[in-house]
């Protein structure tokens, strides 16, 4: 009997994650704060393998595996790229009353004008995959360039994370550890480029 209501609670948890658009709202990534000398221009650029094939939709954050490890998509609330989320991010982490800090699109320029920094984020992975574990994946890099093009600092972070999530609250525990996961990421890059800024 125990097995046939934690299979039905299996199909429920499965029917309430593939009937919704499970997402997060990731406009709440936030960063401390680091000092830039005067101006910023800030480019993220996604090379996920998924992304440059088309594969995923560039909002895409990994997948939710329901009870039977039926995948659904788990994206941003808002439909915005990740790479603008990520970049936003850093911009807020930059922005300061003495300091111009702009987000870019577009092929990276590393040239700016006197006195200026380009920060770049490359990820070439940065993913959850979550049933009732989940498992963060990242390869990303952030480099430093100096107006004139020469390269600053750079740091590089690739790495696989599993944490463990409750059996029925698993949804809610991936958007925290996603959030908690991507916070740490950026600030881990930001702080080992820190002294070049």
């Amino acid at each position: 009997m125990f097995k046939n209501v934690r299979s039905s609670l299996s199909i429920v948890a499965l029917l309430a994650i593939v009937s919704s658009c499970v997402s997060v709202d990731t406009s709440k990534l936030s960063v401390g704060s680091y000092n830039v000398s005067s101006c910023a221009n800030v480019y993220v650029q996604d090379l996920r393998p998924y992304i440059v094939s088309k594969d995923k939709k560039p909002d895409f954050l990994g997948i939710i595996r329901g009870g039977y490890g039926n995948p659904t998509n788990f994206t941003t609330s808002s439909g915005e790229p990740l790479a603008g989320q990520l970049g936003l991010a850093i911009k807020s982490s930059l922005a300061s009353d003495s300091a111009q800090v702009e987000l870019k699109s577009g092929d990276t320029q590393k040239t700016s004008s006197e006195g200026c920094r380009t920060l770049v984020l490359t990820m070439k992975e940065w993913k959850i995959d979550a049933m009732k574990n989940a498992n963060f994946g990242v390869d990303a890099n952030m480099e430093v360039y100096s107006n004139t093009g020469k390269l600053l600092a750079s740091d590089n972070v690739e790495r696989k994370k599993k944490f463990k999530q409750g059996y029925f609250t698993g949804v809610k525990d991936t958007k925290k550890n996603y959030l908690n996961e991507s916070q740490a990421i950026l600030t881990e890059l930001l702080t080992g480029v820190s002294s070049a800024l």
